[in-house]
């Protein structure tokens, strides 16, 4: 069990303990065991989070716990409104740190807690700045990054060499990097933990500020679309579903999301892409080095396809999520 693990769970046991229907409750590192005051036991498959859990999380949760959700109980850190309405709807049971929860136990046992939040976070845990995201984005997409010199890292991230000095000082205070010398190296590799937050941070902070905008072009189905930005800009990079369908061939959506640089007017009106908030068409910047090492020619890098399709509302883009991360990021699982 990962150093500190012990400890959260102890805090989601004490929770659940102080509903008056659970008599016990034990961990394991992959259940949660519970005694209840009628003397039944019941036993529930964990999902353990290390970091807060987004809004947008419940349809990737839905798809990624078997086909009975209300077999498994989510244990994270905190756990809003509008997410643990979401998990009710699908029947996933869950708890955070702050006493939220929904716990089903057939008919009998129900257990719904909302509106208990987290205390303010202190100003040096606050969710890192958009530049500090994409020098976490490229030790992840290459942890080998984490021996590189600053200027290699911050060409990778497309950063300047500040926002890489700052991100590995904070890393080696959180113990998730250690300094050697000048160097510096992974205590224990990036995990899903790691992953979960950045994923946070590229929601915040990062993908807004990737976004050029939405547009329509002449031609509106997506093979099409493909061909049209093919002919008339170099180096097309597929992202969301459009990446994701050339890696696993699950599910391509309406949506296209392009990775075509910077705003160029020239790039617009050769494309002849007229702005347009339900438009097929999402232009999105690169963010060094590291975005355009992807699994194939025309398409970035895996984690930044995966960022895309569970920020998509589409449902069929989450699951084609659940299969990008079990195939390219399985470091994450």
């Amino acid at each position: 069990m990962p150093k500190g693990q012990g400890q959260n769970l102890e805090e989601y046991a004490t929770k659940l303990g102080e509903l008056p229907f659970v008599k016990t409750v034990r961990f394991t590192e992959t259940a949660a065991r519970f005694q209840l005051v009628d003397g039944s036991s019941a036993s529930l498959e964990l999902e353990l989070k290390t970091s807060h859990v987004g809004a947008t999380a419940a349809a990737y949760l839905r798809s990624a716990l078997s086909a009975d959700p209300s077999s498994w109980l989510v244990a994270a850190p905190y756990i809003g409104g509008p997410l643990g309405a979401a998990l009710e709807d699908r029947g996933i049971n869950f708890v955070d740190r702050q006493g939220n929860c929904y716990l089903r136990f057939g008919e009998r046992f129900v257990a719904r807690v909302q509106g208990q939040t987290p205390p303010k976070t202190p100003a040096r845990s606050k969710e890192m700045r958009a530049p500090g995201c994409q020098v976490m984005f490229a030790l992840l997409a290459d942890p080998d990054l984490a021996g590189a010199t600053q200027r290699e890292l911050a060409a990778a991230a497309g950063t300047s060499r500040q926002p890489v000095a700052d991100l590995l000082a904070r890393f080696v205070e959180e113990k998730i990097l250690v300094k050697r010398q000048s160097k510096h190296a992974w205590v224990d590799g990036p995990d899903g933990a790691l992953l979960d937050r950045w994923l946070a941070g590229y929601r915040a902070t990062l993908r807004p500020k990737l976004l050029v905008g939405r547009f329509q072009l002449p031609v509106r189905e997506p093979k099409a679309i493909e061909g049209w930005l093919d002919e008339r800009v170099e180096d097309v990079r597929y992202g969301g579903t459009a990446g994701a369908y050339r890696l696993e061939r699950h599910y391509r959506g309406p949506l296209t999301v392009a990775h075509l640089g910077p705003p160029s007017e020239e790039i617009r009106r050769r494309l002849k892409a007229a702005p347009a908030p339900d438009g097929d068409l999402l232009w999105m910047r690169h963010i060094g080095q590291a975005s355009l090492r992807g699994t194939t020619d025309d398409t970035v890098h895996p984690l930044l396809i995966h960022a895309e399709l569970v920020s998509d509302p589409d449902p069929r883009a989450v699951e084609a999520a659940h299969l990008v991360r079990e195939r390219w990021l399985s470091w994450s699982l």
